[in-house]
């Protein structure tokens, strides 16, 4: 049995990363993609990623990919969301 060595990443450049995202968003025909979507299809792992842009989101961002959810909403959108609702 012949060990190899794993392939760091550590050198691959930011539009490389980011054009990979967009590709996992092109094969699910999503405008996002989640960790677990992307940790399926993509040529990286998400923590690559988070690692380098800092966050999930971020990268999202970045890509031109919409966020797979929202955080910190203000109190009177979630409001105004409710009364829609109704």
């Amino acid at each position: 049995m012949r060990f190899e060595l794993e392939p760091h990443h550590r050198d691959t450049p930011d539009d490389t990363l980011l054009a990979d995202l967009r590709h996992v968003a092109v094969e699910t025909k999503s405008s996002s993609v989640t960790i677990d979507q992307y940790n399926e299809r993509g040529q990286y792992h998400a923590t690559t990623l988070t690692r380098r842009f800092g966050s999930w989101f971020k990268a999202l961002d970045l890509a031109g990919l919409s966020r797979t959810r929202n955080l910190n909403i203000p109190n009177e959108e979630l409001f105004e969301n409710l009364t829609l609702q109704l």
